[in-house]
């Protein structure tokens, strides 16, 4: 697909619905007793996978168009697949969908196409191991085809499985260790109270399938966190996920929804066993992944205001706003009438305007940054601070009447008018300047990355992102990919371990020799974030003479240009397969000098099937 440079993108588009949010829906309704209505369902290659997943396990489900019914099985009510499920491209099928196999009294194979069987699983292969789960990689290469074995059996006098009675549970006390298979659990007991292989031990009738275990992830992964959270629904006693940082929380709070009984703290989560869960309705508001793209090309398209409506700004994903706010971005957030209860405005940081329901977006002032070292806190954003999903019913209770995201819930069936956040966010065409990306904020933006090293090239100064790894295990390493298509339409960028170091030609700057100008790069991090400035090595006229990477929170030197120069000019590029690489360097061409050819552009269709479509409408 070829795009050439524009001017003055008008318009207002609606966003898709979200990713993760419809993944959910479908796979909690599919376990829930009753029917679970969905409306704006996201209608991508991804999700449709795993509604395609949960049709071969028996789940009733209806589609039309955004709007879904899936008619629950119940926790227990799921049949065996007579053929491998295939899971696609989505590694969220992939990794969720096992924490629900895992306890079922069935075996399965999980596979899925050439690039999903690159990507790592012993991440969640391992956890449910230690919860007592038999899981496999076929190949031994820790990545699927998997192959799950089923942990209860059928027997004569009905389901017997392999457990252990409850005094010889793990729990989620005591410190990270103890268990002898290996870090990661916490319990009350000592090294050895554990009997080892679950086929060692003897078969107890209607007793809990799992274990209960606290499990300390290395990596912050709302996959890895919701696999297990999903498992601990069948454990015998409860099950928590200690993060590095706060991830996604769409699972806490949908879980808490259908009626689970969590708790969740600053980054780690726990949930205790169920008997079942009960159908809702579920509102899917805009992917903000997908918001991203527009947010992109409305900034570093000259003459353009862009509204995208019904946005989902959950505190735990809106890390690109931050960014974009960081960096001098023209943005405007106008929170969605009974939305969300409280609008907290972001912090000191941050200015959101004052408005009210039935303002019009494209009046008042923007967003604007207020000059902080730092922005953003782990899962402080937008709206505030994470939603407390702690309220959850006791056993016994009636199910929904969780406090989720501050509103109040039905019974079951009666469904939820809150349960994220959402806005409308009107972008205008800004000026920007370079920022310091790392620490806690990365898990609320990882798969916006690509899209914001590329509106860097247009900024002023050098931008960097670190602690970013994550990114060599997506669909594509999108940091070698990312790169390697910068590079070829003229970027001035280093690939580094764990993220990019973007030199920016936003503007020009002129300079004595002898001196270099601080770009006054800000910092967004985790709490621990520092601002210092970085050291100016004397006699310095080049940018590649600054520092690679910059003391955390740090200003970093700017490219010295001695007039205006374009960032980008036009290339063939690839996009592997990767729908965020896809639609990453579609924007770009819209900004750059020359043509820009996208090969492989179609696989967008796994998360935005009309995103060119909304991009044309959008064009002068």
């Amino acid at each position: 697909m070829i795009f050439h440079k524009v001017s003055g993108l008008r318009g207002k588009v609606r966003i898709p619905g979200d990713k993760s949010i419809s993944h959910r829906a479908v796979m909690f309704g599919s376990i829930a007793r009753g029917d679970t209505h969905i409306t704006g369902f996201l209608t991508g290659a991804d999700c449709l996978s795993t509604i395609g997943c949960f049709h071969a396990m028996g789940v009733g489900i209806e589609q039309d168009g955004g709007n879904v019914v899936v008619h629950g099985r119940g926790m227990h009510g799921l049949h065996e697949p007579a053929a491998d499920l295939d899971c696609g491209n989505s590694g969220t099928t992939m990794r969720l969908i096992s924490g629900i196999l895992a306890p079922q009294p069935f075996d399965c194979i999980l596979t899925g196409d050439a690039s999903i069987q690159k990507r790592p699983m012993k991440r969640i292969m391992e956890p449910l191991g230690m919860m007592g789960a038999s899981i496999e990689s076929i190949r031994g290469d820790g990545c699927a085809p998997l192959r799950i074995l089923g942990a209860a059996r059928q027997g004569a006098d009905g389901p017997t499985v392999n457990a252990l009675p409850a005094s010889q549970g793990i729990d989620c006390h005591g410190k990270a260790g103890d268990h002898p298979g290996g870090p990661g659990i916490a319990h009350h007991g000592k090294a050895g109270d554990h009997p080892g292989p679950m086929d060692s031990l003897a078969p107890y009738t209607l007793a809990p399938m799992l274990h209960g275990i606290h499990y300390i992830s290395p990596v912050a992964s709302a996959q890895v966190k919701s696999c297990v959270l999903l498992a601990g629904l069948y454990a015998d006693s409860p099950t928590s996920v200690t993060e590095p940082s706060l991830s996604r929380n769409h699972t806490e709070l949908m879980l808490a929804a259908f009626g689970a009984r969590l708790e969740s703290g600053a980054s780690t989560a726990t949930i205790y066993p169920a008997d079942e869960l009960y159908a809702t309705h579920i509102d899917v508001p805009g992917d903000i992944s997908s918001a991203a793209f527009f947010l992109g090309a409305g900034l570093i398209v000259p003459g353009s205001e862009i509204l995208l409506e019904n946005v989902g700004v959950n505190p735990t994903r809106d890390g690109v706003l931050r960014v974009f706010l960081a960096m001098g971005a023209d943005i405007e957030v106008i929170p969605r009438q009974g939305s969300h209860p409280s609008f907290a405005g972001g912090g000191p940081h941050a200015k959101i305007p004052g408005t009210k329901p039935g303002d019009s977006p494209m009046a008042g002032p923007a967003v604007t940054d207020a000059g902080a070292a730092r922005i953003g806190d782990g899962a402080a954003g937008i709206y505030g601070g994470a939603a407390d999903t702690s309220g959850g019913p006791s056993p016994g209770e009636s199910a929904g009447c969780a406090a989720v995201g501050g509103s109040g819930v039905g019974g079951p069936g009666e469904g939820i008018p809150a349960l994220e956040p959402s806005a409308d966010i009107l972008v205008r065409h800004s000026e920007l300047r370079g920022v310091v990306i790392e620490g806690g904020i990365i898990p609320t933006l990882i798969d916006e990355l690509p899209l914001i090293a590329g509106v860097a090239c247009f900024a002023e100064g050098t931008t960097i992102i670190r602690d970013a790894a994550e990114l060599k295990v997506k669909e594509s390493n999108r940091i070698a990919v990312m790169v390697e298509g910068l590079r070829a339409m003229g970027a001035d960028v280093l690939e580094t371990d764990d993220g990019m170091v973007i030199h920016g030609r936003g503007r020009a700057s002129r300079t004595t020799a002898g001196t270099c100008a601080p770009a006054a790069a800000q910092t967004l991090a985790g709490a621990a974030a520092t601002h210092t400035s970085a050291p100016i090595e004397p006699g310095c006229v080049h940018h590649e003479h600054a520092p690679a990477v910059a003391i955390s929170g740090g200003h970093t030197p700017a490219p010295i240009m001695p007039e205006r120069v374009h960032p980008l000019h036009g290339a063939t590029v690839h996009s592997l397969g990767d729908h965020r690489i896809a639609m990453t360097f579609a924007v770009l061409g819209l900004a750059a000098e020359g043509e820009t050819h996208v090969l492989g552009a179609e696989c967008v269709d796994i998360s935005y099937p009309g995103f060119f479509e909304d991009l044309k409408s959008l064009l002068p």
